[in-house]
């Protein structure tokens, strides 16, 4: 905890702690973790948000199609880890760590298969790829927002070829760089797209958590939905965050959390989220 009391990593590990004490008592599904697809897609197709096309529903990874332009990813995951692209040559490369293989199942055994707990092997996703104007794996906004508010964005670009590496760069509400303490950091920035705020905050306004990550790909299009994350650990772990910024995001969920209240005293019933991720309270 750092000056003032604030801070997001101790914030965000009350939310985790406050949930579980809440489904000890009836409350399902309040700030879900291992990010449900399906379920997000369905969240932000309600409120007019781009969603990539999707093939089918989910695949278990022997019968996983190997289709060009898609991206297969698991049903529940987080960020890049067990996400694969499958090329115009139905070549199969790793979007984490950039490296080709001959198969997926080659692909999952070597990279990710009993590295990330986090993620779950039984379910397939296989979307259509969202690509940039230079035709490469679009870029990914992860936009840290605290109801209705947004704090912090974090924009990545993904390697393309055997060998590339993975670059970063931050931003603030402002669109003003933030240094964070990462690895590939300094990606020169293509700004902040006009509708990314908007997203952002249909989703978050709507949903009953003072905090949300949620991840958009930057297309030659558009912006398309990711993820929504309700806690996500990368970015405030392993000392990532500097602790000026924790202090600010942590004041900014504290304010989050007072207004989710006063909503929440008024009346607001939150009740498309309830419906979608078939939450209980």
């Amino acid at each position: 905890m750092h000056d003032g009391g604030y801070s997001l990593a101790s914030s965000v590990n009350h939310l985790i702690r406050q949930k579980n004490a809440l489904l000890n008592i009836g409350v399902k599904n309040l700030a879900r973790g291992k990010n449900p697809k399906d379920k997000d897609r369905s969240f932000a197709k309600f409120f007019n948000v781009p969603v990539p096309e999707n093939y089918g529903d989910t695949f278990c990874l022997e019968n996983v199609p190997i289709i060009p332009e898609t991206i297969v990813k698991p049903y529940s995951g987080c960020a890049a880890n067990g996400v694969f692209y499958i090329n115009c040559n139905c070549e199969i490369f790793s979007v984490s760590s950039g490296k080709y293989y001959s198969s997926l199942c080659d692909g999952v055994s070597l990279e990710v298969a009993g590295k990330n707990k986090k993620i779950s092997f039984d379910r397939w996703v296989v979307e259509r790829a969202i690509l940039s104007d230079d035709g490469r794996i679009a870029r990914n906004l992860k936009v840290f927002t605290f109801y209705g508010k947004v704090g912090l964005f974090l924009e990545t670009a993904f390697p393309f070829s055997a060998g590339g590496a993975v670059r970063k760069s931050a931003y603030d509400e402002l669109g003003n760089v933030v240094k964070l303490r990462f690895k590939g950091a300094g990606l020169s920035s293509l700004g902040i797209p006009d509708q990314l705020r908007d997203y952002s905050n249909r989703i978050s306004l709507a949903s009953p958590v003072p905090f949300l990550r949620i991840d958009f790909l930057r297309g030659s299009n558009g912006l398309y939905l990711g993820e929504i994350t309700p806690h996500p650990g990368s970015i405030y772990k392993d000392g990532v965050m500097t602790p000026d910024l924790d202090v600010i995001l942590g004041k900014m969920f504290i304010d989050a959390e007072a207004r989710l209240f006063k909503d929440l005293l008024q009346g607001k019933s939150f009740d498309t989220y309830r419906e979608i991720y078939e939450a209980t309270w």
